[in-house]
C-alpha cells in the first residue's frame, strides 16, 4: 500500500503492483513541484517513510522513487523469511505523554535454547495510524519524559554494566544520560521533567541483594538516595501526578509485600495497604489520590492515598497497567492467550487490541 502525504493530508492511497518500476507514471504527475511524504507500508505494523519533491516532467526523480519503494519491496519479501526457530512477545507498554502514542518493548527468543541469543527491539505504536515504527535497539524500562521529545531507558553494556540514557525522537540519537557502578532498575521521569527515579541493588546478588530507591536530578547528575534498607527490597517506585510523592512495594521475604508511600526526599515511608494476610505489588497511579496495585489474592484493586477505601478494580484484569490521564485510558499486556497490547477506554468501558505481540517477528 502506498500513502501520499502533503502537511499531514491524504492526498492519494492506492496498492503497488510488485514490480513497481513498471508503475505508471502519469498518477503522479498532479503532485509535481510539491514537497510530499510518501509511507510505505511494508506490512500491517511497519512503514517505510520517504520524503521527496516531484520535479515536473523530470522523469529521473520518478524513477529514483519507484526503484526506492522497489527497494522497500524487496524487504518485505526479505523479512517475511525470518528464523522459524525465534519468537517474539511485548513485555513492556508505556503511555507517551500526549497519549496518542505507546511505546512497546519487544523480545526475540530462541524458542528451544535458552543459551541462544535475543533480541530486544523497541517501537513506538501511533493510536491514529495504527502503525508501529522502530526505534532503538537493546533498551528497556522505558520512561518518556513529560514534554515527549525524550525518552530515558536503561541499557547493559558489553562488560554488563546497566546506564542510563536517553534517546532524542528528533534526531533519533541515542546518549549516556548517567552512569555509576550500580545495578539499576524500574526507571521512572518525574512529571516536572527534572528528576528521575529508579531502582538500585547492592550488598549481594539475585535474592541476597538489597534494593533501594534513588532519585537522579538530571541537570545537577545529583543522586539522593531515599530508602536505606538492610536486607529488604524497594521495587518499582512511580510518581505521582504532582511529583510530590513516590509510591513502591517493600518486599521482606515472608511473601506479604505492602504499598508504600514516600516524597522525592525519602522524608517518611507510610505503609498504604499495612496488611498481613496478603500479597501487594506493582503500584501506579490512578489520578491524583488514588493508587492501582495488585493483590494476591484478588487482583487488581484501589486504594486512597492516605491508606483507606481499599476496592476492588472491576474494569479488566492483568498484572499491572498504565494510565493516561489525558485520554482517560489504560495500557497493559495480557498473556492468557498469546500476548497482547490492549488500550482500555475508561469512560468507554471498552478495551481493544492494539498489538499481538507473537506476530512481530517480521519486522525484527
Amino acid at each position: 500500500m502506498l500513502w501520499v502525504f502533503e502537511n499531514k493530508r491524504i492526498l492519494r492511497k492506492c496498492h503497488i503492483a510488485t514490480n513497481l518500476l513498471y508503475c505508471s507514471c502519469s498518477q503522479y504527475r498532479p503532485f509535481a513541484n510539491r514537497q510530499l511524504n510518501i509511507t510505505f507500508c511494508l506490512n500491517d505494523y511497519a512503514t517505510l517513510e520517504i520524503s521527496c519533491c516531484f520535479i515536473k516532467k523530470n522523469m529521473k526523480s520518478l524513477f529514483f522513487l519507484l526503484a526506492t519503494l522497489a527497494f522497500a519491496n524487496t524487504v518485505r519479501s526479505q523479512i517475511n523469511n525470518h528464523d522459524t526457530n525465534y519468537a517474539t512477545r511485548a513485555v513492556s507498554a508505556v503511555w507517551m505523554p500526549d497519549g496518542k502514542s505507546i511505546l512497546i518493548a519487544v523480545v526475540k527468543y530462541h524458542k528451544t535454547n535458552n543459551q541462544a541469543p535475543y533480541f530486544s527491539k523497541v517501537f513506538n505504536y501511533n493510536i491514529g495510524t495504527k502503525q508501529l515504527v522502530s526505534l532503538f535497539d537493546n533498551g528497556g524500562n522505558l520512561a518518556p519524559s513529560p514534554d515527549g521529545k525524550t525518552i530515558a531507558f536503561l541499557k547493559r553494556d558489553q562488560n554488563k554494566r546497566v546506564d542510563i540514557y536517553a534517546f532524542d525522537l528528533k534526531t533519533k540519537r541515542e546518549y549516556v544520560l548517567y552512569t555509576d557502578s550500580s545495578g539499576k532498575n524500574s526507571l521512572k521521569w518525574s512529571p516536572d521533567g527534572k528528576n528521575l527515579v529508579y531502582n538500585i541493588s547492592s550488598k549481594g546478588v539475585g535474592q541476597q541483594s538489597t534494593i533501594d530507591i534513588c532519585v537522579l536530578n538530571i541537570a545537577t547528575k545529583r543522586v539522593k538516595q531515599i530508602t536505606r534498607l538492610d536486607k529488604d527490597k524497594a521495587y518499582d517506585p512511580n510518581w505521582s501526578p504532582d511529583g510530590k510523592g513516590i509510591v513502591y512495594y517493600l518486599e521482606k521475604g515472608d511473601g506479604r509485600d505492602q504499598i508504600w508511600l514516600t516524597d522525592r526526599d525519602g522524608s517518611f515511608h507510610t505503609n498504604l495497604t499495612n496488611d498481613t494476610t496478603t500479597h501487594n505489588y506493582f503500584p501506579s497511579w490512578f489520578g491524583e489520590k488514588t493508587i492501582l496495585y495488585t493483590q494476591d489474592p484478588g487482583g487488581l484493586m484501589m486504594i486512597d492515598i492516605d491508606g483507606r477505601n481499599r476496592r476492588k478494580f472491576e474494569a479488566f484484569n492483568a498484572d499491572q497497567a498504565g494510565f493516561n490521564p489525558r485520554t482517560g485510558q489504560f495500557v497493559y499486556i495480557v498473556n492468557e492467550e498469546g500476548n497482547k497490547v490492549i488500550v482500555y477506554d475508561w469512560k468507554k468501558k471498552s478495551g481493544s487490541i492494539v498489538a499481538d505481540g507473537t506476530k512481530l517477528i517480521g519486522i525484527f
